[in-house]
């Protein structure tokens, strides 16, 4: 996940990523101590404020473009109202736009998909789609990713998004908890070749130990 996501019409946003905490608190520190502090501590402080806030524009900015159908489903995630999805029970928990993969984190996952010449992916903890359409970007046009995904709501809005894609076709959903998925999985001896997780974090360990019962191709 990042923390570098615009403020838009959906639901606010909070910083999640350890720098973008301390990009919080060094802006607070800067404007609570004007005129209370010496100006040469005053300079070193903005210092470190600017140097903290620049790394994530800089590095955003160094990264490869993200393609029109990676743009389109973070701007879907953005634009969601997820807290009244979560009231009104159309989600089964509270979900949040920070929980996007995001330009700079799918980029990567293309790059490590490239690098290993991978054919069938399994991501576990979908979301909106953003990282399991990432990485479908970087497949051969036979390629297979099974995505993982409790929530309905955000199943069938990933899948609109991927349908509008050259690359949603290698993307399967399987709507279930995770843990149910990969048990199903192990017992049927299938195999991947890479795999994502990016589950929920409570039960990350146990999403871990269940999936390393699958066979995973050397390739």
């Amino acid at each position: 996940m990042t923390g570098t996501i615009d403020r838009v019409a959906g639901d606010s946003v909070r910083p999640i990523t350890p720098l973008g905490i301390l990009v919080e608190q060094l802006e607070a520190i800067v404007s609570e101590a004007k005129g209370s502090v010496s100006a040469d501590l005053m300079t070193k402080l903005q210092a470190a404020y600017q140097l903290a806030a620049g790394l994530d524009p800089y590095v955003e900015a160094c990264t490869t473009a993200e393609s029109e159908d990676l743009a389109a489903i973070a701007a879907r995630t953005r634009s969601e109202r997820w807290s009244q999805h979560f009231s009104d029970g159309e989600t089964v928990r509270q979900l949040e736009q920070e929980m996007l993969s995001g330009h700079v984190e799918g980029q990567a996952l293309k790059m490590f998909v490239s690098m290993t010449r991978a054919k069938r992916i399994l991501d576990i903890g979908m979301f909106t789609g953003y990282s399991a359409l990432a990485m479908a970007e970087a497949l051969p046009s036979d390629g297979y990713l099974l995505a993982c995904e409790v929530d309905s709501y955000v199943a069938s809005l990933a899948r609109e998004m991927f349908d509008r894609s050259l690359h949603g076709s290698k993307i399967e959903i399987a709507i279930a908890p995770a843990l149910e998925t990969l048990r199903k999985l192990a017992e049927a001896g299938e195999t991947f070749d890479f795999a994502f997780i990016d589950a929920d974090k409570k039960r990350v360990c146990a999403v871990f130990s269940t999936a390393a019962r699958l066979e995973f191709v050397d390739t």
